[in-house]
């Protein structure tokens, strides 16, 4: 019994004595990590519109259902001040509201996307 006890405790101090030396002599390698390019401006308006329809596309085809009367352009200049992103440029504004309506018409209520469709066409 004490010859395997010994036989064990030998064992296990050679396991650890080549545990540890194996440990120190190993360096970590750093691990390589890519920097994110920035992003254009029309990237990140890109970005924001598809927010802006996830978040509110539900809303604006509400409101366009409950509302089977209303002009598309009044439509659009109220979309332009509630939902359009504030880092669109003044001269991307409207455009980005046209998009937003398309997007969430398309996306949500695909019976109105005719309608918001010839609105837009039509001025």
């Amino acid at each position: 019994m004490r010859l395997i006890c010994t036989g064990i405790a030998i064992c296990a101090a050679l396991m650890l004595t080549g545990c540890s030396t194996e440990l120190e002599s190993e360096t970590p390698t750093p691990t390589p990590t890519s920097t994110p390019t920035p992003l254009s401006d029309q990237e990140r308006l890109d970005q924001e519109l598809r927010t802006a329809v996830n978040v509110y596309g539900q809303i604006i085809c509400t409101k366009l259902a409950e509302n089977p009367d209303a002009r598309i352009s009044d439509v659009v200049e109220s979309v332009v001040i509630r939902y359009v992103p504030a880092s669109a440029a003044t001269a991307d504004r409207l455009g980005a509201a046209h998009r937003l309506l398309t997007d969430s018409a398309a996306r949500y209520c695909p019976d109105q996307a005719a309608r918001v469709a010839e609105g837009l066409a039509e001025g």
